[in-house]
Order: structure tokens, then sequence, then C-alpha cells
């Protein structure tokens, strides 16, 4: 999926390049949500919406729906993952009528039309539609016994499809932007990324590749430390399936409970991050990761039910930086309220404000 994320950084580009023609500053957080609606919707329905030049777009509205801060969203959040008997008895969805209807026509009507036209694209959509077809082959050959209720089918496809776009939206924009907030305010080490970028280029005769990408390590640290400072989930909530104890102590956790897995404080706890407040990629090197202690760096989850969309986020983000910091040069501008403060009506970490960045053309 390297090309189409590639494509759509390109837009991301010209996109920004506009803010360096009117000499004005940037709210990169709207820019990157764009960015990342424009990512979803290629590689995993297919579609070409640009939404850099067309706000109006659904997938923009809806968007902005889904993670727009308010108590109303909040409390539907908090009852979803802790007391989901209870929305469902006041008769409450978790998501907008509107939102779930749109998504169940758009994966049907796709469908329809690639099974139509014999049209096989290189997207997730694809990789679920191949699934119901092997699913489909199975079961009329006797192969499926009692796993029936997991197969493949186009509820579960439209399901899958719309954990794609809530997942992988909010999250890499959220990630980027902190980035950016972070790179813009610590401009040597924006300017160490940039000779790094090009060092890993020239040994690849210049071209973005997915190997050249790996090599970018110094990309992969502030990434690294980007998620550490400001994780797109404050937390995580489980359900334990069993009794636990707690080792060295005298508390168990009973099977049953909900608990709540604090990462935003693991992460920025002193007793394992020095000086969490700063910005240092240098953590998370080669000569550094391995002192990181177990369990107090998660920004993806961990386990069995860690983020399925791990490896296609950090590549998402790296495409995109790389290619902006090809182009230009970022400063913090005094629009951008710090030290930072979070929106408390947000289950997201929001920046009250917004994120605002000067951007000027690299000579």
């Amino acid at each position: 999926m390297l090309p189409q994320l590639s494509e759509c950084a390109d837009k991301l580009n010209k996109c920004v390049e506009k803010f360096v023609e009117a000499d004005e500053p940037l709210e990169i957080k709207k820019i990157m949500s764009k960015f990342s609606l424009d990512v979803v919707a290629s590689c995993a329905f297919g579609l070409n919406i640009n939404t850099m030049d067309n706000p109006d777009s659904i997938f923009v509205k809806l968007g902005e729906k889904v993670f727009q801060p308010s108590w109303k969203n909040r409390l539907k959040q908090t009852l979803t993952s802790q007391y989901p008997e209870v929305l469902r008895y006041l008769g409450w969805k978790s998501l907008p009528q509107r939102l779930e209807t749109f998504f169940i026509g758009l994966v049907k009507n796709t469908m329809a039309h690639r099974e139509q036209n014999n049209i096989v694209r290189n997207d997730f959509l694809q990789l679920l539609m191949e699934l119901k077809k092997q699913d489909m082959e199975n079961l009329n050959n006797g192969q499926v016994g009692e796993e029936k209720s997991m197969i493949m089918d186009d509820k579960l496809i439209t399901s899958n499809a719309f954990v794609f776009f809530v997942a992988g939206f909010d999250t890499a924009a959220s990630t980027l932007s902190y980035c950016m907030f972070e790179l813009s305010r610590n401009p040597d080490i924006q300017e160490e990324a940039y000779q790094h970028i090009l060092e890993v280029l020239d040994k690849h005769d210049g071209q973005l590749t997915y190997e050249a990408i790996k090599d970018m390590t110094l990309i992969s640290h502030i990434f690294a430390e980007t998620l550490r400072m400001y994780p797109p989930g404050v937390e995580v909530r489980r359900k334990v399936t069993r009794s636990c104890l707690i080792p060295d102590t005298a508390i168990t956790i009973p099977k049953g409970l909900r608990v709540a897995i604090p990462l935003y404080s693991l992460q920025n706890d002193p007793d394992y991050f020095p000086e969490p407040e700063k910005f240092k990629p240098e953590r998370f090197s080669k000569d550094n990761r391995d002192s990181i202690r177990k369990g107090t760096y998660m920004p993806f989850g961990d386990g069995p039910r860690m983020c399925i969309g791990k490896r296609f986020a950090k590549l998402e983000m790296r495409v995109a930086l790389i290619k902006l910091l090809l182009s230009y040069k970022f400063t913090l501008s005094e629009k951008t309220i710090t030290p930072l403060i979070f929106d408390s009506s947000s289950f997201m970490l929001v920046p009250v404000g917004g994120l605002w960045l000067n951007v000027q053309r690299r000579s």
C-alpha cells in the first residue's frame, strides 16, 4: 500500500504549500485529520476522496462527528467500555445512526461494484472480500464446523471496515500533529531528522522505498517518543477473564472486573522515564531501549489484543513526516497555547486552542 500512502502524502504537501504562499500559520491537527481520512478512504475502501480540496466531504463531517469533544461523547465512550449494559438499557448507540447507515451502504455498494466488474484492488476491503470467499468455499465443502459464527460475511466485513476507519483516523492524525509540534519547538532535532532522511535516501538512489523508510531509524525514534508523551488513547480498558494475583502484593483482581490501565500516566512517570516532559528520541535508540521497563510503554496496547494496525500506522505516519520535512521547515506559532492544556470533555488528547505552526519552504 506504499504507493497509495505516498500519493496521499503528496496531496498533504500541496495543502501545506498553500499556507507557505499565503504566509499564514496552519492548525496542523486539521490538516493531518484530512490526510488521515484520505489514507483510510484509499487504503481501506479504494476511494480517492481528496479531502484537502473537498472540505465538505461526508468523510470529513462524519469523522469530526465521532471525535468532536463533548461531554455526551465522553459519557457514551465511558458507558461503552465500562457499562455497555447501561448503554443498551438507555437505548443509546455509541455512534451516530447516520454514520452507521453511511458505512453499511458504502461497503455494500463498493463490494457489489467490484464483484460485478471484476475489480481487484490492493486494499483492506479486498482482503476481507477474499476471506469471505474462502469461508464460503469451506462452508460449501463442509469444512466449517462449530465456528460458523466466525464466518466472514457482509456484516462482519462492514464491522471490520468501520473499525479501520475509527481506529485509523484520529489516532494517526493526533500522533502526527504532536510530532510536528515537538519538532517545531525542537529545531535541532528537526534539522537532524532532515539530514538523516537525506543520508538514507542517498543510499537508496533517492527513492522513498519501503526499505529506505525502514532504514530511517531516527524517524522511528521520533515517533516512539511522540507516542510516549502523547499516546492517542490515554488509557486501555480490559475485562478480567480470570482471577489474577498481582506479583509481590496481596492484591487479587477478581474475574469479571473491568480495569483501566493509565497509559498516559505510566509513560510520563519520572520513575520510568527521567525528565518525561522533555522530547528525547534517543530514549528509543538501540543502546537505550532495552532499559525501558516492560509494561511502562505500550501506546499500541500489548499482548494478543494489541493494535492490529500498528505496522500500517507506523508506515503511514513516517511517509507523511518524511515528505513534509523534505520540503518544509516548521516553527511554533504564537497562536499555540503553551504549556498545552487538554480538553477535559474529550476522551482523546485534544489541545485547547489547537496546534498552530509556522511553515516555510526549504531552499
